[in-house]
């Protein structure tokens, strides 16, 4: 299992400003995609350029970096706005 940390407090507000709908499937996608770092599921890209990992969850995206155990949660986005 792996620890999931958010970057910044920014990435909190952001989540806390979504519809409670949308809020739910992000953090249980984070849960249960994240926490036990299935790769195999369908949404999520490694992004070489960046070192990053992004997580499709309906139309938004959640971008993050592994480090040791640890996954940091950088970026929730609507997909519009996420240029990768």
């Amino acid at each position: 299992m792996y620890e999931v940390v958010f970057a910044s407090k920014r990435v909190g507000k952001t989540l806390d400003r979504l519809p409670a709908k949308q809020k739910q499937q992000i953090v249980h996608d984070i849960e249960n995609k994240l926490r036990t770092l299935n790769f195999l599921t369908k949404g999520v890209k490694h992004l070489r350029a960046m070192n990053l990992y992004r997580l499709r969850c309906g139309d938004f995206r959640v971008l993050y970096r592994i480090e040791g155990k640890r996954i940091t949660v950088v970026m929730v986005s609507d997909r519009k706005d996420v240029p990768y």
